[in-house]
């Protein structure tokens, strides 16, 4: 007989279905909880309250406390000096066997439950949300627990039975006989699966699998500077595991599509910006765009293509000591079309820089002064 019997530390009839299960566990567990209840007393009847939770809410564990009085199945006493169970006579046959062979030839434990699959999202964001950082919230499918079944893949109001096979244990043994003798291996049992139940009215929006497949929502928090191609990670955010098993994980790989304004170097942004060659001779003010609004830019007079200006901290902050700049580079741009007037004084303008090679209309000096320009001798 048990020491304890937990429907009644739960006071809960034999025949209590799951949800009963839960609302007694609950109800109680306020009552006796130590925050709420401090006397030593209490703090006793707690863990007992959860041990026979524990025990009742875990269909495998509940049908061999039911049928054994414990959570292990049957138990031999007597002509070993004390009491062993099944498992552990299994246990010793594994560890011998363990000790002369290295366990190579012997199947490996298999645990009731298995661990869900994770899942992969990808995100795409603008350069601008990568570079300053921003919110989303995506929405995917996965696996999650069944709300009819709690997980249990069982029809609620019944409970499944010990499989007859291995008697719960979710394994059993083969003896095999060779010229050297008797060998021991543990395999999964065949007809339960490794559950050590067997489940004769299985849940039906489940299928008796414990999980279905829903649509869910979650907010994503993508950081300040985040390169294309990070993967982030989400603890248990994949689909659920199978009889009770943890959850998967899920992957966000981020995508950041390319600019039309800027390239990115690390945590600097680079600009590329186009002045004239009046701007470029004789200076002035541009006005550049930044990541965070307008900027203006100084360019002294004799400044060549390609020169290089850079707006400290205009870059990406990633964080207080890490902070890039914005790279302008300037490209002078040369008029492909000029007014008559416009060349004509182009024209002067040659013969003062002492462009004597210049003809008049025939358009070399109009591409002398664009390479001079473009950086050309």
């Amino acid at each position: 007989m048990p020491k304890k019997d937990y429907y009644e530390i739960l006071g809960i009839p034999r025949d209590a279905s799951y949800e009963d299960i839960k609302r007694s566990y609950r109800r109680l567990a306020k009552l006796y909880h130590p925050d709420a209840n401090p006397s030593p007393d209490a703090t006793e009847k707690f863990k007992e309250i959860n041990e026979a939770y524990e025990v009742l809410s875990d269909p495998s564990k509940r049908a061999n406390y039911d049928r054994y009085g414990n959570t292990k199945g049957p138990s031999f006493e007597g002509g070993f000096g004390g009491g062993f169970d099944v498992d552990d006579l299994f246990g010793g046959f594994e560890n011998i066997f363990d000790m002369f062979f290295g366990g190579e030839r012997r199947e490996e434990r298999k645990t009731r439950a298995k661990e869900g699959s994770s899942l992969q999202y990808t995100l795409t964001i603008t350069f601008r949300e990568a570079a300053l950082g921003t919110e989303k919230e995506i929405e995917y499918t996965k696996y999650d627990t069944c709300p009819i079944c709690n997980g249990t893949g069982v029809k609620p109001g019944t409970s499944p039975r010990t499989c007859p096979t291995c008697r719960g244990r979710g394994r059993v043994r083969e003896v095999q006989r060779t010229i050297f003798g008797e060998f021991s291996s543990i395999h999964t049992c065949p007809t339960c699966h490794g559950t050590g139940v067997i489940v004769d009215n299985p849940c039906e929006n489940c299928k008796g699998t414990g999980r279905v497949k829903i649509k869910k929502k979650i907010n994503i928090t993508i950081p300040p500077g985040i390169e294309n191609g990070t993967r982030l990670r989400f603890k248990g955010g994949g689909d659920k595991g199978e009889r009770g098993g943890d959850p998967g994980d899920l992957f966000i790989l981020v995508h950041v599509n390319d600019d039309p304004v800027f390239e990115r170097d690390g945590l600097d942004i680079i600009y590329r910006a186009k002045i004239g060659i009046v701007t470029a001779s004789l200076g002035g003010i541009i006005e550049v765009p930044t990541l965070y609004g307008k900027e203006a830019l100084e360019i002294p007079p004799g400044t060549q293509s390609g020169k290089v200006f850079k707006l400290k901290g205009k870059g990406i902050r990633a964080s207080r000591n890490r902070v890039g700049d914005e790279v302008v580079i300037v490209n002078i741009e040369v008029p492909t079309r000029l007014s008559k007037h416009a060349r004509e004084l182009l024209l002067e303008l040659g013969q003062e820089l002492g462009e004597k090679t210049v003809a008049r209309g025939n358009g070399k000096f109009i591409n002398r002064v664009k390479n001079v320009f473009k950086g050309g001798s």
